[in-house]
């Protein structure tokens, strides 16, 4: 059984860059030194067996954990917030902004027609401490220096 396919029965979740990490691994563990894992090494590989990047679709997969992985988990995540200190622990999210989109829905009363769905879009990423006394100020993660939309937001663009 292949490296991928046992990973696939374990539930991971692949991607390229795993892929391509994993692949160096294995070369180096053969002292195999002229093998570059490159983007181009990877598609053939893809193609030659049969692998695709899907979207994943569903709950019929979600893990099930024991009481006692849980409650080692919480406890591990308790003393590591004691250690550290509540102000010096901070969750990062990232969400996205369709900041052209239109309401799909109105209240009237004569019959109206819709409009064509606008999907430009940006990534913005907040982050706070624990005790929420050090909120950082959000910032756009994409790849242009000064995207259009950010002279509409009032955002710092990092």
């Amino acid at each position: 059984m292949s490296w991928i396919e046992m990973m696939e029965t374990r539930g991971a979740f692949l991607n390229d860059s795993i892929i391509l990490t994993k692949a160096e691994d294995f070369a180096k563990k053969r002292q195999i030194t002229e093998f570059k894992a490159s983007r181009g090494w990877l598609e053939k590989f893809k193609r030659r067996h049969g692998l695709k990047l899907k979207k994943l679709y569903g709950e019929s997969s979600t893990e099930n954990f024991s009481n006692s992985e849980v409650n080692d988990f919480l406890i591990n995540i308790r003393v590591k917030i004691k250690l550290y200190g509540r102000e010096n622990v901070y969750k990062a999210d990232e969400t996205g902004l369709f900041y052209k989109a239109l309401p799909c829905k109105s209240i009237c009363k004569i019959k109206r027609y819709g409009h064509k769905l606008l999907k430009d879009r940006i990534s913005i990423m907040f982050c706070s401490n624990m005790t929420g006394t050090d909120k950082l100020t959000p910032f756009i993660i994409g790849k242009f220096k000064n995207p259009r939309c950010s002279k509409i937001l009032a955002i710092e663009v990092l």
